[in-house]
């Protein structure tokens, strides 16, 4: 399935770390992930920009398909497709994107 965000959202597939256990219990490492002040990504779909009283585009600049970006663990909104985690986030809440 492929998304298509609207305007000036992005679309980022949260990373997930290993699986980690506690004794004996298993503990998935979205749940861990989740439990940050923080979630990295990678960005996925990227929509079309903000719309100016103008009726101007203004295109997103600051993040490209394929980066690795920060968001806080509140922003946006999660969701699931084919057993991936996704969060649909404005490009605003990304705070960091990584460098190599």
């Amino acid at each position: 399935m492929k998304l298509r965000p609207i305007r000036d959202y992005v679309i980022l597939r949260i990373l997930s770390a290993k699986e980690r256990t506690r004794g004996k219990i298993i503990i998935p490492a979205i749940v861990k992930s989740l439990d940050t002040n923080q979630i990295d990504g990678i960005v996925v779909a990227i929509g079309d920009g903000k719309t100016l009283k103008t009726g101007e585009k203004l295109p997103i600049t600051s993040v490209d398909y394929g980066d690795k970006v920060l968001v806080h663990k509140w922003a946006g909104t999660k969701f699931w497709v084919d057993n991936n985690l996704y969060m649909k986030v404005h490009v605003k809440e990304i705070f960091c994107v990584f460098q190599d």
